[in-house]
């Protein structure tokens, strides 16, 4: 099962985040200032890597984990 991946590109970085597809739930606990970068439904375009964008991410994938092993996946 996927979890998460980062992928270089020319004016950002993309975040995969694929726990949002499994867990409905899971989008209301994410930051607004994550969410305003969601293009489609698991895709984040990162365009400044600041400590506080850095800090959802981490948060994000906190809440990933969480719910991975609620499902018995880790």
């Amino acid at each position: 099962m996927a979890f998460s991946t980062a992928i270089l590109q020319s004016s950002y970085v993309g975040f995969y985040y694929m726990p949002i597809y499994c867990m409905d739930s899971l989008r209301a606990k994410l930051s607004p200032d994550l969410l305003k970068h969601l293009k489609g439904k698991a895709c984040f375009h990162i365009t400044t890597p600041s400590p506080q964008m850095m800090a959802h991410i981490k948060e994000a994938m906190k809440f990933g984990y969480e719910g991975y092993k609620k499902l018995g996946w880790v």
